[in-house]
């Protein structure tokens, strides 16, 4: 007796032939069926069944040949130590998937013809074998496991209610599964392009925009795993559903492929519920993505459009939130008040925007004293009444009101609160038509030729002033002028040489009083003064004197020359009246008094 060497086969092994006996045993059943049902279908004349057929017989073909190549001890040893193993497992898969996608097919037109009720019960006898196949395709590895991917029917009519179709793209390098995929979709409505391999699939991609991908991932020339990374990180590809139908159901490759975007995962063969709803469920989940995107691309249109006519208002313009913050303002108002750059633009509140304009000299105000660094600026107390005033208007909106700004320029203040709260302020340059206001009110208070104030401006100034001095005991005087010969003068030489005259005699009196006293023109050759802060007739007397030698009794003018004279009444209060009317009225008849005694010459009123 002698000892041979005996070396055991490893685990793997043993477990390796003992799946790929029974995959051997199971195709062996699906060949018998196969056969079963082309008998029964063969009597039937239909040229797409037929050709359905031949792709089913394909399919086992392929198996076979896969099957053959795992039988030889070379290729056992390559698959034992190689990643191989993974590939024919999927090149397994793809194989009965045509076979069990094909009898699919042709069970759904058997239904729709008459006599074909042998051969659709032969169908489904070949794929509950192909369906027992791939659960033994499944355990086809180096150890036991156990993998099993349902999906509960329920499930699945969640991911459709509703129908919705779309433009699909499937990659994929084998023809069966390609036309298998393309003839379930065209069904029911999806217009399909067909492509063999991601190369060309990305060349495609450049122009096109489909609604869905289906994705294979063992692919020659480029696998569906780098295709996928290309179309994520294209900008405009990026939001396309991506649907990876393999035949492989590696838990790595799913995991792998929803890393890295992927919408959903299906292994092939697929159940056509399953993959109208996997469909149906992207198609609707991008539909509502592109109607989102597109309510953004419309929102922000607006703002946009709402922006760059913020920007184009002539007035500035602001918006404060419900807690007056500041959310939007435009350029002019930023020129009109300098603290919002100062302190930052958009996310200060209104009371702070006040209180910077403030502290920066912003609004012209009068009441101001001298700061430490003589500066010119406003007290403690006149700040909070000027904060106090400024928030509750825009608190409170009523009217418009305006400000003047130490720049010189108007500003009319329009705001108005927003029924969901905060507020919106606008604020128009109005300086134009304060120049126009303060023109007529200058011209409604002052004589049109020499420029001095008119009547109406010397009455309010005369009871103004009188009614002071009742509260002060103020001593004052009034002065009441009429010009001698005027009228000869404009007889003989012309109204241009008149006028010359008045505006002579008008700077010649305001360069005789002083600047607290008033001079006014009432008319024709009439003028009054106010003279004011004086203490006694004296006072008054030597006005007159000097208002007489300044005018004089010559005037000349390109040649031409005029004699004239002018003659004074005054009257001092209180002596000479109680009242403004009484006043004036005593003046006016002490001038008439100077003139009956020779002109040229004053007179008091007693």
């Amino acid at each position: 007796m002698s000892v041979v060497d005996y070396t055991p086969p490893n685990k793997a092994k043993v477990y390796f032939l003992s799946t790929l006996g029974k995959i051997d045993s199971d195709f062996k059943n699906i060949l018998l069926s196969l056969s079963r049902f082309k008998k029964n279908s063969a009597v039937l004349q239909n040229e797409q069944i037929q050709a359905d057929v031949q792709s089913i017989q394909k399919g086992a073909d392929t198996f076979q040949e896969l099957l053959n190549s795992c039988s030889l001890p070379e290729t056992q040893d390559r698959l034992l130590e190689s990643n191989r193993l993974r590939e024919i497992r999927h090149d397994m898969r793809t194989a009965v998937g045509v076979i069990s996608g094909y009898a699919e097919l042709v069970q759904d037109a058997l239904e729709e013809l008459e006599g074909g009720e042998k051969a659709v019960a032969a169908v489904i006898e070949l794929q509950k074998k192909t369906n027992e196949l791939l659960a033994v395709i499944e355990c086809f590895t180096l150890e036991e496991k156990t993998v099993e991917i349902t999906e509960d029917e329920e499930d699945i009519r969640l991911y459709m209610p509703a129908l919705v179709t779309g433009s699909v793209l499937i990659v994929d390098d084998s023809s069966q599964k390609r036309e298998l995929l393309s003839r379930k979709l065209k069904k029911v409505g999806h217009t399909v392009k067909i492509i063999e391999d991601g190369v060309k699939a990305l060349e495609y991609l450049k122009e096109a925009t489909p609604d869905i991908i289906l994705l294979d991932l063992f692919m020659p020339e480029m696998n569906g795993d780098k295709v996928l990374q290309i179309i994520k990180q294209n900008e405009r590809l990026k939001d396309i559903p991506v649907l990876v139908i393999s035949s492989s159901s590696d838990m790595d490759n799913v995991v792998n492929c929803i890393r890295l975007g992927a919408d959903d995962y299906l292994p092939m063969p697929v159940d056509n519920t399953l993959l109208q709803a996997r469909i149906n469920s992207c198609l609707v989940k991008k539909a509502t993505r592109d109607r989102e995107q597109k309510i953004l691309s419309e929102l922000n249109k607006s703002r946009q459009l709402l922006a760059t006519a913020i920007e184009n208002i002539a007035e500035g313009f602001a918006l404060f939130d419900a807690e007056d913050v500041l959310l939007i303002y435009n350029s002019r108002f930023r020129e009109l008040y300098p603290s919002v750059k100062s302190l930052g633009g958009s996310g200060i509140t209104y009371e702070e925007l006040i209180r910077e304009n403030i502290r920066l000299g912003v609004y012209q105000v009068e009441r101001r004293e001298l700061c430490p660094e003589n500066n010119i600026c406003l007290n403690n107390k006149e700040i909070e009444d000027w904060v106090s005033v400024k928030v509750g208007r825009h608190n409170n909106p009523t009217k418009p009101y305006v400000d003047l700004l130490s720049t010189g320029v108007w500003v009319e203040v329009i705001e108005n609160k927003i029924p969901e709260g905060g507020t919106v302020s606008i604020h128009k340059d109005v300086s134009e038509g304060k120049k126009k206001e303060k023109h007529l009110e200058y011209l409604a208070l002052h004589d049109g030729l020499t420029g001095l104030a008119n009547r109406k401006k010397f009455d309010e100034a005369l009871r103004d002033f009188f009614e002071k001095a009742q509260e002060t005991n103020a001593t004052f005087g009034v002065a009441f002028f009429d010009l001698d010969g005027f009228k000869v003068v404009n007889d003989t030489l012309g109204h241009d040489f008149g006028d010359f005259l008045l505006k002579e005699v008008s700077q010649k009196l305001v360069q005789s009083v002083r600047e607290s006293d008033l001079v006014a023109r009432f008319g024709g050759d009439e003028f009054a003064a106010l003279v004011t802060h004086i203490s006694s007739e004296e006072d008054l007397v030597h006005v007159a004197k000097r208002c007489l030698d300044a005018i004089g009794t010559r005037v000349e003018k390109e040649g031409m020359v005029a004699d004239f004279g002018v003659s004074i009444g005054l009257a001092l209060y209180p002596d000479a009246g109680k009242t403004p009317e009484e006043l004036l009225k005593k003046a006016d008849a002490a001038m008439y008094e100077a003139k009956k005694s020779g002109k040229g010459t004053y007179r008091i009123a007693i």
